[in-house]
Parts: structure tokens; sequence; C-alpha cells
């Protein structure tokens, strides 16, 4: 028995129907995802030992508290190893200023150590005590846009505020569990509009202040559930004025509004990416990446916004097919699609294509309409003449090929026999430098191939036998012998395919049947592409 080298073993199965065309616009709101992660246990460049908090500066760069091995270590935003510094004392916090400077609780000496960017100690304040500029346990740093330094100083259960060369300004907190009160505050941070908020751990809520120490709100209970907490021990604000709250006994980040309203959260316990082992710092940057101290794995997360999308272009249009292309050659994407007129109880495509151009900004001016002669399912885009404009054209029946001037508009169709077509794709199937058409028949157990002339016109077709109907094509070199070939999705069996293996002239081989792991519902779409990087192209099935 002939066993095909098609490799098939990832398959995106994606459960679609016909929707609304909506392209839509990314935005950086929502959940966030995993990016990159360093450090080791140890106490070389780039490791660590019980790293606690983790600052960034206006220029991306990474500060991390490296406590029990004495030193800050700086890194780029993706972790490449930059300097470090350090002397004896266990440094807890750590805040940037908007001119680079490096503020250092040191919760050894209970003192504060400002220094440069690169570790030169520019001054320093605090002793032990209870008295006005004493620390007991000093933690969490901060720093304002007016160059103010607040400090949570935890062992005396308050919130202390300097300017930036550590003159003593005010102070609030006491022990306790009321509004202003803190049961050890670990962690504090401002917003652009200078309000403070504070992680008081113990009574596992986060309270919000003026910068003059102006009780104003708080969020919070024990608990696992959504803006819930178990020893919260560090709080961060974004440039958009969120707060992300290290829940750490819940092994989690939570991200509120300014005002304590829940939004998303992220983590669990393990060591996995995106998993936490006894977390303690958190900190954002100016484009909303987060920065986790993961403290048991010795290692910093680095997080970022996962895109959604908003703005939906085209209201209330329907389509049956689309392709994206630069048609004007003004550098900005373009789009065109077959406007379907109805959804329910009955989808109708047109005969007709609808080109929209791109402004270059997400929007889009049109349509201009063109004339296919048929209705159809599905239609490609490409150079089908050489002449470095994008040309049409549409599985309709007949086919109908429009040659694209490359201002936006296109020439009168042209006709060629496709059979009752339903998928069509482009590609180079002879290897003379022209593409060529390949199109599956929707009713006939049929591919056409269509061999361009080098012009942009094609010869007659030539017709290859696959065992079962076709409900879409795709081009791709399935053998990794260097040539393409054609798979079409069946239109009976559930989650079967034809694969029809190129010679690199234009001819393909007798069918090979072979079947997409997974469901047993008909398919209604592929693509081929190299997934993993190898030799040969791989297949995605919409199911």
């Amino acid at each position: 028995m002939y066993r095909l080298p098609l490799r098939l073993h990832r398959i995106h199965l994606i459960a679609l129907a016909f929707l609304g065309l909506a392209p839509f616009l990314p935005r950086t709101v929502g959940a966030q995802i995993y990016i990159t992660q360093w450090g080791s246990a140890g106490s070389g460049n780039g490791q660590f030992n019980f790293p606690r908090r983790v600052a960034t500066d206006a220029a991306g760069n990474v500060y991390v508290t490296d406590f029990s091995n004495y030193r800050i270590q700086k890194f780029t935003g993706t972790g490449t190893y930059i300097t470090q510094w350090g002397s004896p004392g266990r440094p807890a916090g750590v805040a940037t200023d908007g001119t680079g400077n490096v503020y250092v609780t040191d919760v050894d000496n209970a003192r504060v150590e400002k220094f440069t960017g690169i570790g030169t100690l520019l001054t320093q304040w605090g002793s032990v005590g209870s008295g006005n500029g004493q620390f007991s346990s000093p933690t969490g740093v901060a720093t304002d846009a007016a160059g103010n330094v607040y400090v949570a100083d935890q062992g005396n259960n308050r919130i202390q505020k300097f300017t930036g060369t550590g003159t003593y300004l005010i102070q609030w907190g006491s022990f306790g569990s009321g509004n202003g009160q803190f049961s050890n505050p670990l962690g504090v941070a401002t917003d652009a509009s200078g309000n403070v908020y504070v992680a008081d751990v113990f009574n596992n809520r986060i309270q919000e202040f003026t910068s003059s120490g102006t009780y104003l709100t708080q969020w919070g209970s024990p608990g696992s559930g959504n803006g819930q907490f178990n020893t919260p021990r560090d709080v961060a604000t974004d440039a958009a004025g969120n707060v992300y709250v290290m829940d750490a006994g819940n092994g989690r980040i939570q991200k509120f509004t300014g005002t304590g309203t829940y939004l998303i959260q992220w983590g669990s316990f393990g060591s996995g990416n995106g998993q936490f082992s006894d977390p303690e710092g958190v900190t954002a940057d100016g484009a909303s990446n987060v920065y986790v101290a993961d403290r048991a794995q010795s290692r910093i997360q680095k997080f970022g916004p996962a895109p959604t999308f908003a703005q939906n272009c085209f209201s209330d249009t329907l389509a049956a097919a689309m392709v994206v292309g630069d048609f004007n050659r003004d550098g900005k994407l373009d789009i065109a699609i077959n406007p379907g007129e109805e959804f329910f109880p009955v989808f109708s495509f047109t005969r007709f294509v609808d080109v929209y151009l791109g402004n270059g900004d997400g929007t889009f001016s049109g349509p201009t309409e063109l004339d296919a002669g048929g209705g159809y399912l599905d239609m490609a885009a490409g150079d089908l003449n050489n002449d470095g404009k994008i040309d049409l054209v549409t599985a309709s029946q007949p086919l109908s090929v429009l040659l694209g001037k490359g201002d936006g508009t296109f020439q009168p169709m042209k006709n060629y026999q496709g059979g009752s077509a339903i998928g069509i794709v482009i590609g180079d199937l002879n290897e003379d430098g022209f593409p060529d058409l390949a199109v599956a028949d929707g009713q006939s157990k049929v591919v056409s191939v269509l061999l361009n002339k080098g012009d942009g016109t094609f010869k007659d077709r030539v017709q290859y036998r696959t065992q079962d109907a076709n409900r879409a094509i795709t081009i791709g070199d399935f053998n990794g012998d260097g040539h393409l070939d054609l798979v079409t999705l069946k239109i009976g069996p559930p989650n079967a395919v034809s694969v029809l293996l190129g010679d690199g002239k234009g001819k393909f081989g007798h069918d090979i049947d072979s079947a997409l792991p997974g469901g047993q519902r008909p398919g209604l779409d592929l693509v081929g592409a190299d997934f993993d990087v190898l030799i040969a192209s791989d297949l995605a099935a919409r199911l």
C-alpha cells in the first residue's frame, strides 16, 4: 500500500460559519500574554537568589532587587544582562524616576539609597526607628511625576513621603484595619494623576490615597475570587491608569481600573510559562508590558498585552469571498470582497466584486463595483501577467480574470472554463515564472489546471480526476520535493482530502486519499503552509 509522505500532525480545527465581513483594528486591551522570561538560581550575571522586586525606566530597562545576592541587576526589556551593583545590605524594593535615577530600599540598614542608572551612589537617607524619616523594614518604594519618593515603611505600618533627595515631607497610616490603616504594607505605587496605591497585605486589600495621604477608596477582601486577595504583596500602575496587584497567595496577577473595578487576571501556581511560585514583585512599563519577580523560581517573567480587535470597517456587509492586496500601489492594503446579500435563512452570493481602497489607518474608501460575470464563493489575487500590478480571479462559472491597472481599477473580465468552480488558487505550477490557476470543482470529481501563457491569459484547462467532489483547494509542497502540489477538501467523507502531487511541469499524478485527524464533521476550507518550519508544507483545516 502506498503511504503518502504528507505530514498532517498539526491540524487546527476551527468551527466557523459565514459571518459579516469585519476587518478589525487591533487594540491593546484585555488579557496579558506570556512573552519571555530570564534568570535561574545562582549568583552569576543574570542569575538570582530571591528576586523580590522589579522596576522599569523610561528607556525600557529592567531593574531587579536580587535580595540574597545583595545586589541590583539591570537588564534590557528582553532580559539581556547590562550591569549590576550592590554592597552589604539586602535590597527589598526598587523604583526609578523620570530622569533615570534608581531608588532602592535597603531593608537591613533601614534606609533608601539613590543611584544613577548605572549604579553610582548619589545619596541615601534613613535609620532604624519610628520617627520621621526613620524606617522599620522598608520594602516598597515608588516615585511620582514631581520626583517625590514614597516608601512603604512596613514595620511601622505607614507610608512616608520624601523629596528626591531625601527630605522628609509627610507620612500617613497606623496599624489596624480601618480606612487609612495598614497591616504590613509591602507595596506602593503612584499613577500619572499623583494618586498613591498601597498593597495592605494582611488586610487583603488595596488602598488608594491622594499624594498628601488623604484616603480615597479601597478594594479587596480575603479569598480567591475575582477582586479578592490572599496576601497581596505588591502593586503597580501603567500609563493608562490601570492597577496591577501581585496576589501572591493565589499565584496570580489581577488587573483593575484605577478605582478598583476588576478587569482580568492571569497566572497559577507552578513553574511553567505564566505560572508563579512564591511571586512578590510586579511592575509595568510604558507599553503596558508587565514584569513579575517570580521569587521561588529565581526568574523574571514578562507579559504583554494581548491584542483584541475593534472598529468594524464595513457595516452590515456579508462576504462570500475576500482577498487583500495593494491594488493601487500606494503602499496601503486594500480589500476585495464578494458582497453577500442575505445571511438567514439563505446566504446569497453575488456576481460582483467590491473593491475597497485602504487609507492606511484601518479605514477604507469605496467600494468600486466590478462585474465577475457569475456568482462565486472564492477568489484569489496575484500578479498574473508579471506587470507589477495585482490582478483578481473569481471562481465563478465561467472563471473571470480581471487584470489590474495599478490604480485600483481593473480591465474588463476575461472568462475561462473551470467547471462548477468552488475554490481557486494561484501558483507557478510549471515553474516558468508565471502564475497558473488551479480550480476545485464543487459538483464534478475534478480539479482543473489552467497554465499561464505568459501574458495573463490562460490555456484551456486540463482536468484531473478526484475520487469525490471537492469543497476547497489549497497549494503547497506537501511531499518536500520542491514542486507545488494541490490538496482538495472532499465534500463527502468527513475530514478527507485528495492530494495531487505536482511534477514541476504543470502536470499532476493520480489523486491520493488522506484523512485529517480529529472530528467527524465535513470540512469547509483548508490552507497549506509550513507551520513547523521543516521541509514540507502542512495543512490547517476549517471544520
